[in-house]
């Protein structure tokens, strides 16, 4: 939502619960996959340890390229705005690693990092409509054209749609829902 708004697009964006409070990230998140040129060296390291990794089981190439290079730019981009990516005093990279292979997830305090993307999306104009989950998505001849989403806002549930010229979607760590025998902790 934020980084549209930065280009120029109207955006509205419907959360299930709340967006200071939904998903994984509202008790605080400690781990952002990235690459820090200065800790890393190459990106190369970072990509092939992340395609190596239990993350990676059918990931786009480009697209996991593109989101690595693009990371440091918002590792420091939330760390201006409030989210401590460096709680340590520098980038302190740990877990979710072999030993003695490279760590490519970053340590930070993410307290109030739900807090302080709402703000942000909400300083660019973006229009957050909480308690309303999406149901279906709106089509014509053309393609997607909106959501039909529930607004749970009230004692009284109705419906609400939303038109749009784009739709994004986005969701929760999907390996949560299908779990695979590499994951017997998750049940």
């Amino acid at each position: 939502a934020i980084a549209a708004a930065d280009k120029g697009a109207s955006v509205t964006l419907l959360d299930k619960a709340n967006t200071k409070r939904s998903g994984a990230g509202a008790t605080g998140n400690d781990h952002f996959l990235c690459y820090i040129p200065e800790k890393h060296g190459t990106i190369d390291v970072v990509y092939e340890e992340f395609m190596d990794s239990q993350n990676a089981t059918s990931n786009d190439t480009p697209l996991v390229m593109r989101f690595l290079e693009t990371s440091p730019t918002i590792v420091n981009m939330w760390n201006d705005w409030g989210i401590n990516m460096k709680p340590t005093g520098d980038f302190h990279f740990e877990g979710h690693a072999y030993p003695g292979r490279p760590k490519i997830f970053l340590k930070y305090d993410g307290h109030n990092q739900k807090k302080v993307l709402t703000e942000q999306a909400k300083k660019r104009g973006v229009r957050i409509v909480n308690h309303s989950p999406v149901l279906e998505l709106l089509r014509d001849d053309n393609g997607i054209t909106g959501a039909l989403a529930l607004d749970i806002s009230s004692d009284e549930p109705s419906y609400r749609i939303v038109k749009a010229k784009a739709v994004v979607v986005a969701t929760g760590y999907v390996s949560r829902l299908f779990t695979t025998d590499p994951t017997p902790s998750q049940m």
